[in-house]
């Protein structure tokens, strides 16, 4: 299993109406293959409105997120 930074991290936006704030959920990973020029997306859940955003993660305290993935 190899250990990688994800290019975005994707997430579901739950709208909650009567004038709140929408709520955003992260639900998985998006990793760039550059041999292909195509993405893997990994979800650890489905959208129940079936709308994803892709967003790019930031740096905790100057280190890295970084997923496990499987080959």
């Amino acid at each position: 299993m190899k250990h990688r930074q994800p290019n975005f991290i994707v997430a579901t936006v739950i709208e909650l109406g009567d004038n709140q704030r929408d709520r955003w959920v992260d639900i998985g990973v998006a990793f760039h293959n550059p041999s292909s020029e195509t993405y893997t997306v990994q979800l650890d859940a489905a959208p129940m409105n079936g709308k994803l955003v892709l967003y790019r993660p930031k740096r905790w305290e100057g280190q890295e997120k970084t997923v496990d993935v499987q080959s």
